[in-house]
């Protein structure tokens, strides 16, 4: 619907027709005709309807422009120079502009690839503290091996588990995997049950257990173990809130939208009972 643009000062009221007295009137001075003021605000009030349905309307259809003509007195016509679809459909892409930029951020926009971040690093410190530990098995074995040297059944047995937690090594890419995080869990696991092993055949030497090798060692194994513990349950933290995320309102949204190929990420079985350190100290 076009808006009324007035070509001159005379044609205000050569344009508005008497209509006897109703409402209040007002004595135009070019023509000395009448203007009623009901009349102009019946005219403004549809105007002002046409353009707001202009804005809500979020497609507007095209159409040609029609000029909106209405007949004065003296027979003379009106016409319009300006569309209202272009005006609307500039008001709504500022207003969706200036809704649009604070939603973003607002919304959770950035919050899944940020929590994905997180949640990488988070599984770089665990990498990082399994093979610090695995590096620690060679040195304890052979410690353990100048003073329990028939105790090969026990020492195989973490050599073998040490080699085998060491092959399967997982990517930030790869941890939505979960046939490859669960080879992963379960290596880390039998490493672990061969050094707690290994633990109770050194209580059977106590000259072992007094050389400065071994208290060195056990000192740094100690503190391996606790550092995994701390760095797996950081993880376990930055993969639920990644995974939250994928299935909550509103980064969800984005989910659809933006972020379709965001997985979860697979995390520690909390029944596997890995997560408490093994006990190494012997005092």
């Amino acid at each position: 619907m076009p808006l009324f643009a007035l070509r001159s000062k005379a044609a205000l009221s050569a344009c508005i027709p008497e209509t006897g007295g109703r409402g209040f009137t007002l004595l135009s001075k070019p023509t000395g005709k009448r203007v009623n003021f009901d009349y102009l605000a019946d005219l403004t009030a549809r105007i002002c309807v046409n353009a707001l349905m202009r804005v809500l309307n979020l497609f507007p259809r095209r159409s040609a422009k029609r000029p909106f003509q209405e007949k004065s007195m003296s027979g003379t016509t009106v016409a319009t120079s300006f569309s209202l679809a272009a005006l609307g459909r500039r008001i709504f892409i500022a207003l969706g502009l200036a809704v649009l930029v604070p939603l973003l951020s607002a919304c959770g926009f950035n919050t899944i690839p940020t929590n994905e971040e997180r949640a990488k690093a988070a599984w770089g410190e665990v990498q990082n503290q399994y093979q610090r530990r695995a590096d620690l098995v060679p040195n304890l074995v052979e410690t353990v091996k100048g003073y329990a040297a028939h105790e090969q059944e026990t020492l195989q047995a973490v050599i073998e588990a040490r080699a085998k937690a060491t092959q399967v090594q997982i990517t930030p890419e790869t941890l939505n995997n979960p046939e490859l995080f669960k080879q992963f869990q379960d290596n880390q696991a039998n490493l672990t049950s061969a050094l707690s092993r290994l633990m109770v055949v050194v209580e059977r030497y106590p000259d072992l257990k007094a050389n400065q090798n071994f208290l060195a060692l056990q000192s740094q194994l100690e503190g391996t173990e606790n550092r995994i513990a701390v760095a797996r349950r950081d993880y376990i933290e930055a993969v639920r809130v990644y995974n939250t995320s994928l299935r909550t309102m509103p980064t969800m949204i984005w989910t659809w939208i933006w972020y379709r190929d965001a997985q979860p990420m697979q995390s520690f079985s909390a029944d596997a009972g890995s997560q408490a350190a093994p006990k190494v100290n012997f005092n």
